[in-house]
């Protein structure tokens, strides 16, 4: 029963971690949004390469860094 027990313990933590993944890109979302209503009201330019770039290229180091192929953290 042992091996049972840390199988359902594991999928908890894995449970929960989904849940923070969730609740974050929620967050995430709505301060996306809140930026670019903020550009559209001072007539910025929506889109902005240089951050957009620095944002994966960061993305990308950290899942390197964490053992993750970049390309993941790119497309998460």
């Amino acid at each position: 029963m042992e091996h049972q027990e840390a199988l359902e313990l594991w999928r908890q933590s894995i449970r929960q971690i989904d849940e923070d993944i969730v609740r974050l890109a929620s967050q995430r979302m709505d301060l996306a949004l809140k930026i670019g209503r903020y550009k559209r009201d001072q007539k910025l330019p929506v889109k902005d390469f240089r951050v957009e770039k620095t944002i994966v290229e960061k993305a990308r180091k950290q899942a390197a860094t964490l053992g993750l192929e970049p390309d993941f953290a790119e497309r998460l």
